[in-house]
Formats: C-alpha cells, sequence, structure tokens
C-alpha cells in the first residue's frame, strides 16, 4: 500500500510480516493481509479486505507506538481523517483520564463538527470515560448540534442516560 522507503524501522521484530527483496528494498506485508488478492480485493472494496486492512493498522498502531506516541498523532494535523479514526481506536484501551483531558483540549467542539467521521469516533471513545470533563464536554456540544447527526446524538443521549447509573 506505501513504499517500503517511506518508513523507518523502530525495532527489530518482523514475526507479523512476510518480506521480499525487490530491488535492494524490502517489502513488508504483514500476515493479516497477506493473501493473493488481498490488494485486487481491497481495490474492489470488497468489504472483508477493507476491514482486514483497518484491524491490521489498529493493530499495528497498538503493537509499534506507546500511548503517547498515539496520543500526539491524534492531536497532529498532518494526518486525515482514516489515519485518526484508526489511531482512536489504537489508543482507545490505552488512554488515561490525563489523556482524555489533552484530546478534549484538542478537539474544539468547532474543530469536531467539521469532520463528522472523526467526531462520532471520538465522541464514542469519550462516551467510555464517566467524568466532569467528558459531561461538560457533550453537554457543550450537544446544546450546539443536536439534531445536526443522529449517530452524535445516540452516542451522547446515551452517555447522558448511563452517567449515573
Amino acid at each position: 500500500m506505501y513504499e517500503a522507503t517511506d518508513f523507518t524501522v523502530i525495532h527489530n521484530d518482523f514475526s507479523n510480516y512476510e518480506i521480499v527483496a525487490y530491488n535492494n528494498i524490502n517489502e513488508f506485508t504483514h500476515n493479516d493481509i497477506n493473501y493473493v488478492n488481498f490488494y485486487e480485493d481491497y481495490y474492489n472494496d470488497i468489504p472483508d479486505a477493507v476491514v482486514r486492512l483497518k484491524k491490521t493498522a489498529v493493530r499495528i498502531y497498538q503493537s509499534d507506538c506507546s500511548k503517547d506516541e498515539l496520543v500526539k498523532f491524534i492531536c497532529n494535523e498532518t494526518y486525515s481523517t482514516d489515519e485518526k479514526c484508526f489511531v482512536l481506536e489504537a489508543v482507545s484501551e490505552k488512554i488515561v483520564e490525563s489523556d482524555i483531558t489533552t484530546l478534549i483540549l484538542y478537539f474544539s467542539e468547532e474543530k469536531l463538527s467539521q469532520d463528522i467521521e472523526l467526531a462520532e469516533e471520538f465522541l464514542c471513545l469519550l462516551s467510555k470515560y464517566k467524568n466532569e470533563n467528558v459531561y461538560q464536554y457533550f453537554l457543550d456540544y450537544f446544546s450546539v448540534h443536536v439534531g445536526e447527526n443522529t449517530e452524535i446524538d445516540q452516542i451522547i443521549s446515551t452517555y447522558f442516560d448511563e452517567y449515573y447509573l
């Protein structure tokens, strides 16, 4: 999917990859997507291939990056919405309350309103945390954007309904 020359090797554990050399350049293919028709399936939008790639990307981020690196990636304007969504999923089991505060400060309600896909992923992640910062963030977001997106409205409504349970 990407040229190997675009990456830096950060550790020597390649047990999850098949490595093939072409013109003195190594090509690394993760075992989860290492099957004959993967590229064809992916570029033809075959659902299994698309899901496999997403799950593989999340696993790579989880295994190769620290929690702090993942939070920095999310708060970096260089990355696309798709990449940030992968990283949000990857970091979801690693973050602590102080990371939530960092993410809330980064994702202003205005910034999220411009990217609904990222907003859904981020608000879904936040909904796992029952604290005053998240509660206030949801209240502020909901008061401005209620009715704009039913999935986001549902995430926030469910959060409020379950907050004191």
